[in-house]
């Protein structure tokens, strides 16, 4: 596994993982760290922020969901599909990654939570950092395909 490799895997580790802390709001019993996370990102840490009507449980269970298998899928591209179709997996990457920032951060703008989009940066740099030259051994066949 080369370098490039690694760190998009990481980052779509990442993506699973925090799916499913996502999830774990869906019941009470095991909401504690999203609870957490949303008065996070709802700054300051005041416990104003709780996961109580059944539309939040709901949506959740959904975002959730999404999370993972979107993990699922970065995590695929991010080894076979490199190995198959690097130019094509790249755009897929690139694409789902940017759309993803952009609605989720003008969502979380929109929702008075702009303290999210710090935590975006962080997951768009996992994402697009790794097609840098120096961290790619496909080299030009991936740094042409944006």
């Amino acid at each position: 596994m080369d370098l490039q490799e690694k760190l998009l895997k990481t980052g779509a580790g990442l993506v699973i993982l925090f799916g499913g802390v996502i999830w774990m709001g869906a019941h009470p019993a095991m909401d504690a760290v999203p609870t957490f996370f949303g008065d996070l990102i709802f700054w300051p840490l005041d416990g104003a922020q709780r996961l109580t009507s059944e539309g939040a449980r709901l949506l959740s269970a959904i975002g959730g969901g999404i999370m993972v298998g979107w993990g699922i899928l970065l995590w695929a591209l991010a080894g076979e599909g490199m190995r198959i179709a690097p130019a094509f997996s790249k755009r897929v990457i690139l694409l789902s990654i940017w759309t993803w920032f952009c609605v989720d951060s003008l969502g979380s703008v929109l929702a008075g939570a702009p303290f999210n989009l710090i935590g975006n940066l962080v997951f768009l740099g996992m994402f697009t950092i790794p097609f840098l030259d120096r961290f790619s051994s496909k080299g030009a066949s991936t740094a042409k395909t944006s």
